[in-house]
This record gives C-alpha cells, sequence and structure tokens, in this order.
C-alpha cells in the first residue's frame, strides 16, 4: 500500500501545494517491482479521518477523491472518506484511542439501524462522537444529491471505469506554472492518454502547462473533458509548450487527448551495469572492508573514474539506503581546499552534513569541493560544498533525481553545466557485512556526471584529481564504507574520525587524461593523430602519451587501439 504517497497527498491537500505530491508520486512510480502494482489509498484505519486533515471541507474532499480516483495505482478507499466523515485519533489511554477514526459508517442523517453503535462501549468516545444526527455527512443525505461529495466519488469511479488511461495507463507528470496545480499525463499505450489537472487550492487558477515533451499527431487536439463533456481551445505544436488553462476553486480536468509522451533520449548514465559503462580501464578502487552498515543495504563496492572532454564520469557500484543515509565524494582538483573539513552551519535535509566538521583527512590531501548526495524518501538530492581554504562552504543545490529511473537528470536546482547523478538502489551483490572479497561483483550503484567548471577544472590536460568517497550514517557519524579502503577489520569510524591514524592512504590520484587525447588539448581531434602513430611506431617515448595512447585501456599497444582510437574521432 502506497503509504508514502499518502502522507505526501494529504500534505499537499493541507497546505494546498503540489511539491510533495509531485516528489512522492515519482519515487512510488520508480519503486514498483516489476510485474507488480501497489495499492493507491490516501485514508485508512490507522491515520486520523481524511476530511478531518484537510479542515473538514467537503469542497475539499472532492479534489482528494479526484488525487486518488486518478492516480495510477488501483484506488482503495476507506470507509466514510467517500461522505466526508471525521475522526481525529483520541487520547483515552488505551487503544479506544482509535475509535474516533473508525466510527461506523453514517448510512443514515439519524443514527438508526443498520447503523453500528460499537462505540457507546466506551462513554467518553461516545460523548466525544464526530457523527452527529442531520450533520451532512451520511449517505442519506448525499445519495442522488448533485454536487454532493459522495455523487463526486461515484462520477469519478464511473470515469476509472469507463477510460482505460486511469485504469492501467502510464504517469507522466507534466509541469505547470503554478505552486497549487498537480498536473500529469496518463498513457495506455496508443490507445488513450488523458491530460489531468487537478487545483488544490480554494481560488480559481489560469496556469500555464509545458507539453514540450509530447508529440500531437495532426499538430492540433481538442481535449475533452471526461466528466463533463466540456471542451478547451485547441493543443498546438505552437502552443503546446505553454499551453494556457483555467481551473475553479477546487476543481480539476480528466481531459481526453490525443498527445503522445516522447521518450527521453537514451543516457549513458543510468546507474545499471557501472564497471561495463564505465569501462575496466576507468577502475580507481576496490573495496576492501566488510560492511558495517547493513548487508545490501548501504556499501560503496568499487570507485571508477573517467575523464571526458567536459566533464567527470564517476560511478560508485553499491547501495544507499533510503533513509537519510549520505554519500560523501571528496574532490581534490586546485590548490588550496581543507585538510580538516569544516561544514559548520550546515543542516538537513534531511541530514548532514555538518556533522562531517572535524574530520581529518590524510596528509596531502585537501578537497575543494564536496558532493553529498543522499536518497531520501526514494528522492535522490544533490548538494555540492565547495570547500573554502581557511574554513568554510559555500554550497550549491543541484536538483534531485528519482531512485531507480534509470536517468541522472535533476530538476530543481542550480545546475547550469548539466551536472548528472543517477542511482540504481538495486545491488544484490558485492560485500556483505562479514566479507569485502567479492566487491569485484557488484554491478549498480552511482553514475555521475560532474561538469569541469563546477568542480574549478579547465579541461582534463594532463593534471591530477585526488578522491575519496564514504557513506555518512543518519546521525552524522562516518561508516567503514570508504574507497580507497581502509584495510579490512574496520568498524564503523564514528564521529569526525581521523584518517591519518589509519595507515595508507584513504584517496586516490588519477590523472585527468582523455584517452586518446595525445596532445593534452583536452579532447581526441585531428592533431592528435600524429602523435598517435609516432607511438605506435615507437618514435614517442612520453609516458603520458603512451598511457593514454591505449585507448582501449587493455595495458597494450597493438592494433586494437587503432580501431578504437579512429573510433574516438568518429562522433558517435
Amino acid at each position: 500500500m502506497t503509504k508514502p504517497f499518502e502522507f505526501a497527498a494529504r500534505d499537499s491537500l493541507a497546505s494546498e501545494t503540489k511539491y510533495a505530491i509531485y516528489e512522492r508520486m515519482a519515487s512510488t512510480v520508480a519503486a514498483v517491482p516489476p510485474g507488480k502494482t501497489f495499492m493507491g489509498l490516501i485514508g485508512d484505519h490507522d491515520v486520523d479521518r481524511l476530511t478531518s486533515v484537510i479542515g473538514g471541507s467537503l469542497e475539499k474532499a472532492k479534489v482528494a477523491a479526484a488525487i486518488l480516483l486518478t492516480q495510477p495505482f488501483p484506488p482503495m478507499i476507506y470507509y466514510g472518506d467517500e461522505i466526508g466523515m471525521l475522526g481525529v485519533k483520541g487520547d483515552y489511554g488505551s487503544d479506544a484511542n482509535d475509535i474516533p477514526m473508525r466510527e461506523p459508517f453514517k448510512w443514515n442523517a439519524v443514527a438508526d439501524a443498520p447503523m453500528s453503535n460499537y462505540w457507546v462501549l466506551h462513554s467518553q468516545a461516545y460523548a466525544d462522537r464526530y457523527s452527529q444526527n442531520n450533520d451532512g455527512r451520511s449517505m442519506e443525505e448525499q445519495l442522488g444529491v448533485p454536487g454532493s461529495l459522495l455523487e463526486e466519488y461515484r462520477l469519478l469511479i464511473a470515469a476509472r471505469k469507463a477510460n482505460v488511461a486511469l485504469r492501467r495507463g502510464a504517469y507522466h507528470p507534466i509541469e505547470n506554472s503554478s505552486s497549487r496545480i498537480w498536473s500529469f499525463l496518463r498513457q495506455k499505450d496508443a490507445e488513450q492518454t488523458l491530460l489531468i489537472a487537478i487545483n488544490l487550492n480554494g481560488a480559481s487558477r489560469m496556469i500555464t502547462l509545458d507539453l514540450s515533451g509530447t508529440e500531437i499527431a495532426n499538430g492540433s487536439t481538442v481535449p475533452s473533458d471526461v466528466i463533463t463533456s466540456d471542451t478547451l481551445p485547441a493543443i498546438t505544436d505552437a502552443n503546446k509548450a505553454a499551453y494556457s488553462m483555467s481551473l475553479p476553486a477546487y476543481g480539476y480536468h480528466v481531459l481526453v487527448v490525443d498527445l503522445a509522451v516522447v521518450p527521453p533520449p537514451p543516457t549513458e548514465i543510468d546507474g545499471v551495469d557501472v564497471p561495463d559503462s564505465l569501462g575496466a580501464c576507468s577502475l580507481v578502487a576496490t573495496q576492501d572492508n566488510a560492511t558495517g552498515l547493513g548487508d545490501n543495504i548501504n556499501e560503496l563496492n568499487q570507485l571508477f573514474m573517467r575523464p571526458t572532454a567536459d566533464a567527470l564520469r564517476i560511478g560508485m557500484t553499491g547501495n544507499l539506503a533510503t533513509d537519510g543515509t549520505g554519500l560523501v565524494l571528496l574532490l581534490d582538483a586546485a590548490p588550496g581546499g581543507q585538510n580538516v573539513l569544516d561544514l559548520s552551519g550546515y543542516s538537513p535535509p534531511p541530514s548532514g552534513p555538518n556533522e562531517l566538521t572535524g574530520t581529518q583527512l590524510d596528509d596531502g590531501f585537501e578537497p575543494d569541493h564536496m558532493i553529498f548526495i543522499n536518497t531520501y524518501g526514494g528522492s535522490v538530492y544533490v548538494d555540492q560544498f565547495e570547500l573554502l581554504t581557511g574554513g568554510g562552504t559555500v554550497k550549491t543545490y543541484r536538483g534531485q533525481g528519482t531512485v531507480n529511473d534509470g536517468d541522472g537528470i535533476l530538476t530543481g536546482g542550480d545546475n547550469p553545466n548539466d551536472a548528472q547523478v543517477a542511482m540504481n538502489n538495486t545491488n544484490a551483490l558485492g560485500v556483505t557485512d562479514t566479507d569485502a572479497s567479492e566487491a569485484h561483483t557488484a554491478r549498480h550503484g552511482f553514475d555521475m556526471r560532474i561538469p569541469y567548471p563546477d568542480v574549478d577544472i579547465a579541461a582534463a590536460t594532463g593534471n591530477t584529481i585526488q578522491l575519496a568517497a564514504f557513506i555518512v550514517r543518519t546521525n552524522g557519524e562516518c561508516g567503514n564504507q570508504w574507497l580507497p579502503g581502509l584495510g579490512g577489520g574496520y568498524a564503523n569510524l564514528g564521529s569526525t574520525p581521523d584518517m591519518t591514524a589509519i595507515p595508507g592512504d584513504q584517496f586516490a590520484v588519477v590523472p585527468l587524461i582523455v584517452a586518446g587525447d595525445l596532445d593534452l588539448s583536452g579532447s581526441v581531434d585531428a592533431s592528435d593523430v600524429d602523435l598517435f602513430v609516432a607511438v605506435l611506431l615507437g618514435l614517442d617515448d612520453d609516458e603520458t602519451r603512451r598511457a593514454a595512447s591505449d585507448t582501449n585501456c587493455d595495458g597494450l599497444l597493438d592494433g586494437l587501439d587503432i580501431h578504437a582510437f579512429v573510433a574516438s574521432l568518429l562522433p558517435d
């Protein structure tokens, strides 16, 4: 059952803003196991009655009905929500506390058979009862009454039964210009597409919808409301990027449209099969310490890094719990930075990293940038911190994505250079809580694109970068999943560890060279051809050029590199 979505829907209804429901629906859809579904609900017997949570308004309860009956999971209606029954958990010092949330269904305007009076067994709950005679919240008072809440539910149920896209269509969020409107498409293959917009607010709204990610078969489509049969102005190729729509207070549209969602272009950054995606030559470190953070729950198995012409590609196989546990990536690419971390003054969302203040890093490692990532509630949140020499930081929120959604696209943040972070949290291989020897078997995890300007790198022109990654717990303590590894046998490191007390260096040094970029210009182009031939013929002994000419990264200079080098010169 979609409890997280239930709470998000209630939050959005109570605050009359869309953000909670957008975020939670995205993460819920992404979390559906293959071949299965969730049950959709926004009320149940363990929480305060829905209509009480949203202020008692029967008009607002109609918005709740629209949310429940247009969302993509089979809906479950908690009895009484369809007539607006009220109830808030009591304080009677026993399991009688739940009676107010479970009062009998109110069939009649005046309490009488066949209604149950089981709650008279608790005199105080009976005295405090929410259901009152002739209060407008009964089936008798609403059945057949146009505009009643019960009839609104009946209309929406009939619409769901009659429209395949509501029953079985995919969910595609649609951005709009208002903080008060939840808008989305439900698309069932080529059979039917519905455009839905729900006004969570008690004032009428004129909005624009961004439908630029859709195709219109004939260049124009006239939306028709399946509830009212009203039509709206045509959506066309000319106006679909900013289509205007009016919504009444606490109103909604469920519109048949001839739109098709354009699938996003394939992305290399998806978190799936990280070793294959980045290549064996990109391997930087392999875990040598069993996890103290839960088998297949929190672990870092291997760290990969591959410079490209305009960004760092960084991958880590492993898992990260969706409870606020954080992943820290430290990057040292320029003089200055912090050998002792100072992130004081920063607090959640949803945890850390201010608790890392005082962490002592190895000598020679002074990172100037920190990427802090957590996957709270199934969303990927990405913050970047510039670690200022002498202490202090400058924080930039890069945006958020969704766990397991197959791309690294971040939205809602300051991200002008297109940083990307994907997370696939389905890894079932790698280190365990007792053994790290199988770390190399892990396949999925974090996949990142970090643009050079974001970390003050001009281009991959032969210099080096130092980096380290580790997991930080929800209480701010460092775990024992650190890459490069600690050496084996270490428990979780606790608060503000001193890494100089651990033998060896817990950071890696990696050259910033694009494979095949022999003249270190930052990209592979025609100017590299002469140098490439010279290296193959043994006429150039420069170690950097020789390493960069091993274009297929197999450790040899041979004919296979010719094919790889030519491929790197050609687009795609």
